[in-house]
């Protein structure tokens, strides 16, 4: 599985852009602000549908424009397919694959395979629930597709129960809408559980591999961060959703919001025994992140039994040298793309690592008015 051309058009700082790549190792140079993570986060959305980045989709249209256009030539399951996205100012955007158009963002789940590594990553363990939540929906996403759409069930559910109880709405109004938010959100936790299984199976290895730390993920769940949930059925899970929800009904109403659910999902990863979002060294957590994400490579590589492309923004010059090694070393059958702000500074590159392409990002925009 590899990325071949990308064109992009009035998307984010470019007019026109466009850019080829070879099946190794790519590297794209340039200064700060000149568009190389513009680049990977288009690759990126042609992958699941949506910006790695917490942005508004109108932000990724150029600024004066009406709409902005994706194009990406790549190859998968044996075959060279074609990706085109329009996004277009507060209207649904339009995606096509082998120009054929489809109608919901889960259907392009599954063609391209990418995994991101980005220097926001680390919010992942010193950040918000949100953010961890947010790598645990982009990650499932890929390779379950059903994912994609009941996570989207149940936000539309949710929404529209949070609203009747700021209406001060009857109970037996919301009520009804319990039943469809315990079904998607018992679904949720299980597809969770069911993926935070699959890291286990290659996280410790690959710790052990970097740092020989000790270190473990725990899930915290929404539905009761009591119980450990791991080896519960969707049965169990769900009738515990059910019970956890009627008791704490009359919280809902007095805060006017819903107190349990996935929603409210969090994950704990410890070092040595003690919370890597408190107690972590800023090596640590890097070194966690790098872990969860190689588990994430692994996994579609399992699954889907094609390599998926790695994407890395800027961060190998944050990792010292075993771990920018260690990267390379253990994915070199994958297309990986690179980002760095000094091509002559590059640290693998004098490491004689083999680079198969390298891209000056000036190159990539078409017009001469770009500086």
């Amino acid at each position: 599985m590899y990325v071949e051309n990308l064109e992009v058009k009035n998307f984010r700082n470019y007019e026109l852009g466009k850019v080829s790549f070879m099946g190794g190792t790519n590297v794209i140079y340039g200064r700060n602000a000149t568009g190389k993570t513009n680049i990977l986060e288009a690759i990126f959305i042609t992958s699941i549908g949506r910006s790695h980045r917490q942005s508004k989709e109108s932000e990724l249209i150029r600024f004066g424009c009406n709409s902005a256009t994706i194009k990406l030539n790549f190859f998968s399951h044996d075959k060279d397919n074609l990706s085109e996205i329009i996004i277009k100012d507060n209207q649904k955007k339009q995606i096509k694959i082998n120009k054929f158009l489809i109608n919901k963002v889960s259907q392009l789940i599954g063609y391209l395979n990418v995994v991101i590594f980005c220097p926001e990553d680390i919010n992942i363990i010193k950040g918000t629930p949100s953010d961890r939540r947010r790598f645990l929906n982009l990650a499932i996403s890929q390779i379950k597709p059903n994912y994609f759409k009941i996570l989207a069930d149940y936000n539309r559910v949710l929404i529209h129960r949070n609203k009747l109880l700021k209406q001060n709405a009857n109970y037996s109004d919301i009520s009804v809408w319990d039943i469809l938010l315990c079904e998607y959100g018992s679904q949720i936790c299980k597809y969770r559980i069911n993926y935070l299984d699959e890291i286990k199976k290659y996280f410790k290895d690959i710790i052990n591999r970097i740092s020989k730390e000790h270190c473990e993920i725990k899930y915290i769940s929404g539905i009761d961060n009591k119980s450990d949930l791991s080896f519960s059925s969707f049965e169990e899970i769900h009738k515990l959703y059910i019970t956890n929800l009627l008791k704490c009904r009359e919280k809902d109403i007095k805060y006017k919001q819903t107190i349990v659910g996935p929603h409210k999902d969090d994950l704990e990863l410890y070092v040595n025994g003690s919370n890597a979002k408190y107690f972590g060294s800023q090596g640590q957590k890097k070194t966690l992140v790098l872990a969860l994400k190689l588990s994430e490579t692994e996994i579609i590589t399992q699954i889907t039994k094609e390599l998926p492309v790695l994407l890395l923004d800027d961060v190998l010059s944050d990792l010292d040298m075993h771990r920018q090694n260690f990267i390379l070393d253990n994915f070199k059958q994958n297309q990986v793309i690179i980002t760095c702000t000094d091509y002559n500074k590059f640290n693998i590159i004098n490491n004689l690592h083999c680079i198969d392409n390298c891209i000056d990002i000036r190159t990539c925009h078409e017009f001469s008015g770009f500086s």
